[in-house]
């Protein structure tokens, strides 16, 4: 009877010990997706025109140097989201990737337009995932 007691206290522990090893290994991951510095650029002010003052005179303006209006639609702060893609594209010509579940690989023929590189026929360029 102190063996079966003694084993079901040896169960019992070692099932609370793997409950409290997972707990302690999963946390929140919403810190990769979130900036992470403060939000106080949210609070700036807008921009105001510039006041002139009666009897000076202004060069010509040409607008190039104009800050248009931001866009106000997109997310900001904690909302935002700042995660890369997960998967990669294959915007040069002569390209191609291969996605795995670990790594992925972008391969660049060697071409005029990837002639810079000069790294042989093929460049394997490994990005880890994690």
């Amino acid at each position: 009877m102190a063996k079966i007691l003694h084993k079901s206290k040896a169960i019992k522990l070692a099932g609370l010990s793997l409950a409290i090893f997972l707990v302690a290994c999963t946390s929140n991951q919403r810190y990769k997706r979130q900036v992470s510095a403060e939000e106080s650029y949210l609070n700036t002010p807008p921009l105001k025109n510039l006041t002139i003052p009666d009897g000076i005179s202004l060069p010509l303006q040409n607008g190039e140097y104009d800050i248009q209006p931001a866009n106000q639609n997109g997310a900001v702060g904690k909302a935002l989201d700042i995660r890369p893609p997960i998967q990669t594209l294959s915007l040069l010509s002569d390209t191609h990737t291969e996605n795995s579940l670990t790594a992925s690989r972008l391969f660049l023929t060697n071409t005029a337009e990837n002639s810079a590189l000069s790294f042989g026929r093929r460049l394997t360029l490994f990005c880890n995932k994690k």
